[in-house]
């Protein structure tokens, strides 16, 4: 895919050894940035300018058939005069894809990646919202996937959203707030439909914030 949002990947390399594949090199487009959990946004315009631009890449993946299925901040690199660049598509698959077994980054990992159903574009949008809780509250979304210390079974059963970003920050617009648990639903279909909804919130959260007296900066 060629893109400005997604790292480009120029030429596949297999080494053979004896007729068969011994290994299999990536020659990659070098970025010269940080990971978005290096990363400090200035203010909440710039984390919705931001995820706008992953949401758009991600978009763009879509529209090709494919789910990304591990979004998280250590996969989101920002380069000067913020460029934005989404990497490692080492988990990424068809649209619908079932694994066979448990993919992803448990802080991040959405319902339907633990539970081995179907891998769609609203996989992508609740990896995007727990990122976004994360940069909006320097806390992780609970996930499927337990902390040590909890009950695997409950978690499993009855999975917790937690609080919602503007009540562990009350900075946190409220549009931007609501967007991300939205985003975070348990069940796919209740989440926005598709990234070009995301990027149409967002633009609605970065008029709240210009509309208001200041731009709050994110949580530290």
């Amino acid at each position: 895919l060629d893109n400005e949002y997604l790292r480009r990947s120029h030429k596949l390399i297999r080494v053979r050894k004896f007729f068969r594949t011994n290994e299999v090199l990536v020659l990659m487009e070098m970025v010269d940035g940080h990971t978005l959990e290096q990363y400090k946004p200035v203010d909440f315009i710039e984390v919705c300018n931001i995820c706008a631009k992953v949401a758009t890449g991600l978009e763009v993946m879509h529209n090709a058939g494919y789910v990304h299925a591990d979004i998280k901040p250590n996969n989101i690199l920002v380069a000067d005069h913020l460029k934005v660049k989404l990497i490692d598509f080492g988990q990424s698959c068809p649209d619908g894809t079932i694994k066979e077994r448990i993919q992803g980054t448990p802080d991040y990992i959405a319902p339907e990646q633990v539970r081995r159903k179907k891998i769609t574009p609203r996989t992508d949008v609740f990896n995007l919202g727990a990122t976004m809780y994360w940069l909006l509250t320097r806390k992780h979304v609970p996930t499927l996937i337990p902390k040590p210390g909890q009950e695997i079974g409950k978690r499993k059963t009855q999975p917790d959203r937690g609080p919602p970003p503007h009540e562990l920050n009350p900075k946190v617009p409220p549009a931007l707030s609501t967007l991300v648990m939205n985003c975070v639903e348990n069940r796919p279909e209740d989440r926005p439909a598709d990234m070009a909804a995301v990027i149409r919130r967002l633009e609605l959260a970065v008029h709240q914030l210009e509309e208001g007296s200041e731009k709050a900066p994110p949580a530290t």
